[in-house]
């Protein structure tokens, strides 16, 4: 059967994403899902020290150690599904 127009299913959002392969489709509850950072967060001020200033350019190299992590809280609110085609 084909169909034509877009799918929807209540206020749920489709999108893509670079970080999903081809032919692989997830799905998840944004309210199961958390961003964990182990550094503390000061608004307006970066969360490394000073950078150091390259010689003969106008430009500053900061070392970033940045340790983050994406946190789940309920797995039962996962889906995914692999091996599947586009149709055009």
């Amino acid at each position: 059967m084909e169909m034509d127009g877009s799918v929807k299913f209540g206020n749920l959002s489709f999108f893509s994403s670079q970080r999903v392969p081809p032919g692989t489709a997830f799905m998840a509850d944004r309210k199961s899902l958390r961003k964990l950072s182990l550094l503390p967060s000061k608004p307006g001020e970066p969360l490394w020290d000073d950078g150091h200033k390259i010689t003969d350019r106008s430009a500053f190299v900061f070392p970033i150690d940045f340790p983050c992590a994406t946190v789940i809280l309920n797995r039962g609110n996962l889906a995914h599904w692999n091996g599947l085609t586009e149709q055009s």
